[in-house]
Parts: C-alpha cells; sequence; structure tokens
C-alpha cells in the first residue's frame, strides 16, 4: 500500500497464514542513508490479535507493501469472495443433482435398470461434465429412445386405428 494513503491511528488489513490480520498503525518512519538513496518507509504499529490483554502489545515494523487496505473495506471483500464461492458450489450442486435426475428419468422411460455408477462409460445414459453436470447420451441410449417412442407410436397407431382411448399408464415399460 502507498505510504501516503496510509493514517496513523487506522486499522489495516495484513495477510497472515491464518487469514487477515488486524495491523493497527501507530506511526511511520522514512529514513534515508545518503542524499542520494530513496527514502525507505517503514510502518510501525501492533498486531489487535496479538495483543495481550494486560499490558502493552508488541511493536512490529512492516513494510508498507505488507498493508493490504483499511481492514473494514477488506473484510467485506473476503466475505463477498466466500458468499461467491458458496453460491458457485450451490448452482453446481444443484446442475449435479438435475443431471443425476434426468440421467434417472431416461433410463425409466427407457424401461432398463440404471448402473449405479453415474459417470461409467459403458452405458446408455451417463452423467459428465465440468463437476457431472449434464447427461450424456451414448449411441446405444439413443437406439434405446428412438426404441421406446416407436413402441408408442406403434401404441397409438393401434388404439386410433381401433378407436380405442389409451390410458396414460399404457404408455410405461
Amino acid at each position: 500500500m502507498q505510504t501516503s494513503k496510509i493514517k496513523i491511528h487506522s486499522i489495516y488489513a495484513v495477510a497472515r497464514s491464518s487469514g487477515l490480520a488486524r495491523f493497527h498503525v501507530t506511526e511511520i518512519v522514512t529514513s534515508k542513508t545518503s542524499n542520494d538513496s530513496p527514502a525507505t518507509n517503514k510502518i510501525v504499529g501492533w498486531f489487535v490479535e496479538d495483543r495481550p490483554a494486560v499490558g502493552e502489545a508488541t511493536t512490529v515494523r512492516l513494510d508498507p507493501e505488507k498493508l493490504i487496505g483499511p481492514y473494514d473495506e477488506q473484510m467485506e471483500l473476503v466475505e463477498r469472495r466466500r458468499q461467491e464461492e458458496a453460491e458457485a458450489k450451490a448452482r453446481t450442486e444443484a446442475s449435479k443433482a438435475q443431471a443425476m435426475a434426468d440421467r434417472l428419468a431416461l433410463y425409466k422411460f427407457v424401461g432398463v435398470e440404471p448402473i449405479a455408477k453415474a459417470d461409467d462409460y459403458r452405458q446408455l445414459f451417463r452423467v459428465q461434465g465440468y463437476n457431472n453436470s449434464h447427461v450424456d447420451i451414448t449411441d446405444e441410449g439413443a437406439k434405446a429412445i428412438i426404441a421406446k417412442v416407436n413402441a408408442m407410436n406403434a401404441m397409438m397407431d393401434e388404439a386410433e386405428r381401433t378407436n380405442v382411448v389409451l390410458p396414460l399408464h399404457s404408455f410405461k415399460g
């Protein structure tokens, strides 16, 4: 973070292995070793999470680049990212559940017992794709659907020819 944007007595986010930590800035130290060298800045302060219940906090010096930004803003971004990831996971799970239901419906339609493993390669209808999100109909599956449709059409033609009204359950199996 640019030193000019850092304010004393403000809390900034710093990345740690356990996540974001709050860093309370107490001073900004600028030093220069010679007239030709660029100035170096150090941010002095303490970590809110490391402050003892009684006594003074341990003072730490950090490079300005270690500060990510104001802590409140960063926590909002982290929370938004977590929420977006949870929503994406829910959409993926819903898509996968729909693909599994569609697969079972296709097996039920053609009257064949489904194979237990939904992504097994050698079957009529398998779930595949990114996160198992869609149903793949193999050539054998397409032939089974066409055979079922032809059988249903034949039943309807026969019923029409004999002037019989077929109940809906006639189309099962």
